[in-house]
């Protein structure tokens, strides 16, 4: 199951960042700036922690305490992460928060597909 949950973390990775290029260009009409890379590494370090534990998170009444503990976590570090680049950069750039809500919506997606199937083939 870690290795399907990799795999699919990666495509959602993939689609989602050629989706908000192909968005940046047509829409903004702005330079793609490496620093948006940071993004998509933030967001494959909590999916591979949870690809990693998934089986832990799942099989007792704890894991499932450390999985919203890791929910938790995932969105605090997104939050903070949005509230420290608007409060620290000084030309604020409107296309980074799009991108981080956009890929934490998409990875909070991503881990209910994979712990529904996770669920279901248990049962």
């Amino acid at each position: 199951m870690t290795k399907k949950c990799l795999i699919f973390s990666l495509l959602t990775i993939i689609s989602t960042e050629i989706l908000l290029i192909l968005f940046n260009q047509l829409w903004f009409k702005g330079a793609y700036r490496w620093t948006y890379l940071l993004v998509p590494a933030v967001f494959a370090a909590f999916q591979t922690v949870f690809c990693i534990n998934i089986k832990k998170f799942f099989s007792t009444n704890e894991g499932v305490k450390y999985f919203f503990l890791y929910k938790g976590l995932k969105f605090f570090t997104a939050v903070a992460f949005l509230l420290i680049y608007v409060l620290v950069a000084k030309d604020v750039d409107k296309w980074l928060p799009i991108r981080i809500i956009v890929y934490y919506l998409a990875f909070l997606i991503t881990e209910t597909v994979i712990s529904t199937r996770y669920q279901k083939k248990q049962n």
